[in-house]
């Protein structure tokens, strides 16, 4: 039986992502975020809001004995949209809260807990194209982003130095993903996102992808993690 903690599961590819692993009669699924949008036999839900450090500080998962352990750090926030000098401080603590330190803080909790059962063990995290390429008015999301693929790919060179060959990691772009994500980039005065007409033609022209079709990109790399060797990718390779 496999585990799989799933933060940000309450809606777009969290929700998919849980639906999706939650079809597999051997795979339970933990969705942890504040609200529940789930009801599963196979399926638990722990509320917890990333924004809150302390909290996830103390946030311990479960020590059940399972065969395959997974951490998918999906939930993300892509606010605040404006350029720097003219956002609130506060935002900006919010988003590297949720986007960066969370996951980081979790996935250390994650590793310290599993690593020593010597089980298969997998994290996923969420990243995105934006954390490669300069976006104006994005700067705490293409930072928190950027921060995400190098803390990765960290994890993995400690984990070939430490020859913890049972653990995986790989932190995989979705693309472009009809979300409520998407809703706030298009409702983005111009004067804070230059770019934004592009992101309204993506909607208008039918150029997102739907969050299951994606969820169904990232189950491949869950199912078979030695088909890809790199670490950041996106669901455009393949």
């Amino acid at each position: 039986m496999t585990i799989a903690f799933i933060t940000g599961s309450s809606r777009g590819l969290g929700l998919a992502l849980a639906e999706l692993l939650l079809k597999d009669k051997n795979v339970k699924v933990v969705g942890i975020s504040r609200h529940q949008t789930i009801e599963n036999p196979k399926y638990e839900h722990i509320a917890l809001d990333l924004s809150d450090l302390k909290t996830v500080e103390k946030f311990r998962f479960h020590v059940d004995e399972y065969d395959k352990y997974i951490l998918i750090n999906n939930a993300g926030v892509i606010e605040p949209i404006a350029h720097v000098g003219h956002t609130f401080s506060t935002d900006i603590v919010s988003n590297y809260n949720v986007n960066l330190i969370a996951p980081s803080l979790l996935t250390n909790t994650f590793l310290r807990q599993f690593s020593e059962l010597k089980k298969p063990i997998h994290i996923i995290n969420v990243s995105s194209g934006a954390g490669k390429h300069p976006i104006d008015g994005w700067s705490t999301y293409n930072a928190s982003k950027a921060g995400l693929d190098m803390f990765s790919l960290v994890i993995d060179r400690e984990l070939k130095i430490n020859n913890d060959n049972h653990i995986r990691i790989h932190s995989i772009a979705p693309g472009v993903v009809d979300t409520e994500m998407q809703g706030t980039i298009r409702n983005t005065d111009i004067k804070n996102f230059s770019t934004v007409d592009k992101f309204k033609d993506y909607f208008s022209h039918g150029d997102l992808a739907k969050p299951s079709d994606i969820a169904k990109k990232y189950k491949k790399v869950i199912d078979n993690p030695d088909d890809f060797p790199e670490v950041v990718i996106s669901v455009r390779d393949f």
